[in-house]
């Protein structure tokens, strides 16, 4: 693997999402904005308070980050994919036959990969998390407003000015493209019929956590960091525990708008060859009531 060359397509491929998905997370937090402001305006600036008390969320959020996760996911499980099967081409071979799918076949497997984990660790969390802080945030205008005696038109003014939706947006889209980029390669991962490691690869500039003493994560020393696919990266300034980057079981200080990447390659006993995980696999077709072996001899 090409690190360097890693780096520059993860941040491109990073970026495209980033550009293509904050338009989409920004209008789902403004339209909640929007709501309270027209509380605001018709009913007066307590409407607005009883609104965010009681009928505020983010309804629409739900069904954007679902999007991403199969979208970014999916991409990078593909990525992930090519670069298992040119190891596979690679290997040294004695009497051994491969029956693995292409890339293609194992999209639905993938995609249903993507989709439990987003289900199991996150979707409820990311929901609950973006309605509780923007909620939050918007009460503290509100009361600060009600302190400073303003009207309704200066009001509805200040919230039309707020950044909210941008800051908001930003920090959910860079995280959770990091997230199912990294869950999309662990599903690949999941499907090859070789035993793995996994090596931490960092976005390789000054704005990667660790270069500053005050961070309290350090993803510099974990950068090159490789280990076996099942174990886990363990932070060595702050003790967090982390499958993969963005992995949301760790803290928020080591993977809020985190950026790194993991990549896994096959491992390879003393001859050179890839080692199977177990010896027959049975790969299951969607839709369809056979199987088909992975055999390795």
């Amino acid at each position: 693997m090409n690190r360097t060359l890693h780096i520059q397509q993860t941040a491109l491929l990073q970026r495209k999402y980033e550009s293509k998905y904050f338009p989409k997370v920004k209008a789902v937090i403004k339209s909640e904005i929007d709501r309270v402001k027209s509380a605001v305006q018709a009913h007066g600036i307590h409407a607005g308070m009883n609104y965010l008390h009681g009928q505020f969320h983010s309804k629409g959020l739900p069904g954007v980050i679902e999007g991403l996760y199969k979208d970014v996911g999916l991409k990078f499980a593909q990525r992930q994919w090519s670069m298992l099967q040119s190891e596979l081409r690679s290997a040294p071979k004695s009497v051994e036959v491969v029956m693995q799918l292409k890339g293609f076949g194992f999209n639905p497997t993938w995609t249903a990969f993507i989709k439990d984990f987003l289900q199991r660790f996150l979707l409820d969390k990311i929901t609950f998390d973006v309605a509780t802080t923007t909620r939050d945030m918007l009460i503290n205008i509100l009361q600060d407003a009600i302190d400073r005696g303003l009207g309704v038109d200066q009001i509805v003014k200040e919230l039309d000015d707020l950044p909210l939706s941008e800051t908001q947006a930003a920090r959910i889209v860079r995280t959770e493209i990091t997230r199912a980029a990294n869950v999309g390669a662990m599903a690949a991962g999941d499907t090859f019929a070789y035993e793995q490691n996994k090596e931490w690869i960092s976005a390789h500039d000054m704005r990667v956590r660790g270069y500053d003493p005050k961070d309290h994560a350090s993803h510099v020393s974990l950068d090159g960091n490789k280990i076996d696919v099942e174990d886990v990266f363990i932070d060595p300034r702050n003790g967090d525990q982390l499958r993969f980057p963005g992995d949301p079981l760790a803290s928020a200080a080591s993977t809020i708008n985190c950026r790194c990447a993991i990549a896994l390659t096959a491992k390879r006993n003393a001859s050179g060859r890839l080692i199977p995980k177990r010896q027959t696999t049975a790969v299951i077709f969607p839709n369809q009531r056979r199987t088909r072996q992975i055999v390795t001899v």
